[in-house]
């Protein structure tokens, strides 16, 4: 258990510098992002959501 807390907090802290460090992704790259999640149905719209009304 105590191994696991420091290796936690060392990788939050790595992620947070590294994503700090480094700058944003080209707009190719994005846009790829964005056709990937939107063909994959990812996104769900507020209509479709569970419980939204119309679904009795």
């Amino acid at each position: 258990m105590y191994e696991l807390v420091p290796g936690f907090v060392f990788s939050a802290v790595a992620i947070v510098v590294v994503s700090l460090a480094t700058g944003e992704p080209p707009e190719e790259v994005k846009q790829e992002f964005q056709d990937a999640t939107g063909a994959s149905g990812l996104r769900v719209d507020e209509t479709e959501a569970v419980g939204a009304s119309g679904d009795d």
